[in-house]
């Protein structure tokens, strides 16, 4: 943190090195992340700021991610936001892709993980041999399943989950990404992708431009492999305002 302690209520930071967040933080006053990484760690682990978030970065860089991947034996983690308005500069960058369900893992988990959108597969026994679609169209706050490989056990991990949940705006002028890995980066040409993981995000008011952007897409196939379903993508916003 900026500050010579750990923050307080109702206090302002910054922060400018790389940090583990492994317990929700107090109702801070502001919170700008500038050119450091926040890592979330536990389920329940919130960014709480009665004010602003500002997210801003130098490209090429994430700003907001959580560990992963994980089995579906290990505690599950997310990046969990609270706050009043929401601003991720052009720059910025949340991104949980691949941090979801690890291969083989998760509800979805087959070849071409499902998740929202069915991955590929092939015709086997009466049924397609990608995973189960699962979670709520509404709500999406589950990961990304893995994929399996065509001949070993090195298929692509579920995308991760962001929640965002802020009263005022939410300004996406960078990206906020929850992809599923692509089976090619497991280094076996024949591995099955992750599915896409979940982006919710209440507000008021939703604004961007043309170099916001929002995805939740599941990955590519390696060569012979199948390509991992969609996530999902949710936006709660005052229709008024808008």
């Amino acid at each position: 943190w900026s500050l010579t302690h750990e923050p307080a209520a109702g206090e302002a930071v910054v922060v400018k090195h790389d940090m583990l967040l492994t317990t929700s933080t107090p109702r801070l006053w502001n919170c700008v992340v500038s050119n450091a990484m926040i890592t979330f760690s536990n389920w329940n682990t919130k960014l709480w700021v009665s004010n602003s978030i500002t997210i801003t970065h130098t490209a090429g860089r994430t700003n907001l991610t959580h560990v992963g991947p994980y089995t579906q034996g290990q505690m599950s983690n997310r990046v969990w936001v609270a706050c009043s308005n929401l601003i991720v500069q052009s720059a910025g960058m949340i991104d949980v892709s691949k941090r979801g369900y690890a291969n083989t893992n998760g509800p979805g988990k087959g070849y071409g993980a499902s998740h929202f959108g069915y991955g590929g597969g092939y015709w086997t026994g009466g049924k397609y041999s990608s995973g189960n679609l699962y979670d709520s169209i509404p709500d999406p706050s589950a990961p990304g399943s893995g994929g399996y490989s065509m001949y070993g056990p090195s298929g692509g991990h579920g995308g991760g989950v962001v929640r965002i949940e802020a009263s005022g705006n939410v300004t996406v002028l960078g990206s906020i990404k929850a992809n599923g890995q692509d089976g090619y980066e497991r280094g076996d040409i024949h591995a099955c992708a992750g599915s896409g993981g979940a982006i919710y995000i209440q507000c008021r008011k939703l604004m961007g431009s043309s170099s916001g952007s929002l995805r939740a897409s599941g990955g590519a196939s390696g060569w012979a492999g199948w390509g991992g379903g969609g996530g999902g993508i949710a936006v709660i916003y005052n229709v008024a305002a808008q």
